[in-house]
């Protein structure tokens, strides 16, 4: 559909009040948003990510209309909603940032704040410990300097080749190669080295690391220590673990499913001196095992990235999302975020 038809569909829509009886119709399911960043393209930094974030602009206007729809919630209201502790908010939302990246908090808090909406931070550890950019922000920025033009990577019975004659075309090839790389049936830690060497070679070939940038940059460092505790004393944020070393859980060790769940919660309780009860699966990755796991290691709740609502008497240790996206207008981002564009599509493929 010719997206002039599909902006006039959704126009009429939204001014029928459409969106009105959609929000009634589903007043007792309570929705949980995923987001990883906001930044704005066209910065004068040193780099930009070809995997692009939400502007402050989308994400701004999005929430100025979201905030007539739902009711904006902190996570802990919501598990107590979906435990029947206390009664369900009509349209109740909660607003997550996987991975805690510096952005989170200096570029999509102070629009959070303005719009008075609670939010939920889940940084990684070891990441902060190590203060350097997560493995896929520095695949990023390696596959983007010169030299890598044509060369062909085999990732298990998959052949990725780098196409570098445009920016659309080398998206393409970061894609592919990323999701051939989680789609491998490999334990985690073959995981983790096969996406380090192949990292270092690429960085090998061009002479340059996204390290160059150095630290505070807002596309990919991460937050620090001082800025978790900050942020754990900001009235609206709320801290969960996100593991060590965004491991994928179904595919860790026993030893290590453990350590990456206990020991993550400690740190960060230790670091607040409060309570870390929610978590993150990385990558959405989760499997009945690890729910079981994370359950037995004292969070209360656990988010996938599994599409949908979520209601009372569901399971809180995997929970249901929808992405915020990350282009196009905010009239289609509110569409998109009610749940009402994933009914549509739903209604096309069958």
């Amino acid at each position: 559909m010719d997206s002039n038809i599909k902006l006039l569909l959704l126009k009429t829509l939204y001014y029928s009040g459409f969106i009105r009886v959609w929000s009634f119709l589903n007043k007792n399911k309570i929705t949980i948003l995923t987001l990883h960043g906001v930044m704005d393209a066209g910065l004068e930094t040193e780099w930009e990510p070809l995997r692009p974030r939400p502007s402050r602009k989308l994400f701004d206007d999005t929430l100025s209309m979201a905030v007539r729809y739902f009711n904006f919630v902190s996570l802990d209201e919501a598990i107590g909603m979906l435990k029947g502790v206390t009664p369900v908010k009509p349209n109740s939302c909660v607003v997550t940032f996987d991975d805690g990246q510096l952005n989170n908090l200096a570029v999509a808090w102070p629009i959070l704040k303005k719009h008075k909406i609670p939010v939920v931070f889940y940084p990684t550890t070891g990441v902060l410990n190590r203060g350097e950019p997560y493995w896929f922000d520095r695949l990023d920025f390696a596959i983007q300097q010169p030299g890598l033009d044509g060369l062909e990577i085999n990732v298990g019975h998959s052949q990725v080749r780098i196409d570098q004659s445009s920016k659309q075309r080398l998206a393409g090839s970061l894609s592919k190669l990323t999701k051939s790389l989680k789609l491998k049936d490999q334990s985690d830690s073959d995981f983790q080295r096969e996406v380090n060497d192949i990292i270092g070679d690429f960085e090998n070939r061009s002479g340059k690391s996204i390290s160059d940038v150095g630290s505070g940059d807002l596309w990919s460092s991460p937050m620090s220590w001082d800025d978790i505790v900050q942020c754990s004393t900001i009235d609206g944020v709320t801290i969960g673990s996100h593991t060590v070393n965004h491991v994928r859980l179904p595919f860790a060790s026993e030893g290590d499913l453990t350590v990456e769940l206990i020991e993550s919660k400690s740190v960060l309780e230790e670091r607040m001196k409060l309570p870390c009860t929610h978590f993150c699966y990385p990558n959405g990755d989760w499997d009945a095992h690890s729910a079981r796991a994370v359950e037995d290691a004292g969070y209360e709740s656990a988010v996938t990235t599994d599409v949908g609502w979520n209601e009372v008497g569901d399971n809180l240790y995997t929970l249901k999302r929808y992405s915020f996206p990350v282009g196009g207008t905010a009239l289609k981002a509110l569409f998109s975020i009610t749940g009402i564009l994933h009914f549509i599509s739903g209604l096309r493929k069958g």
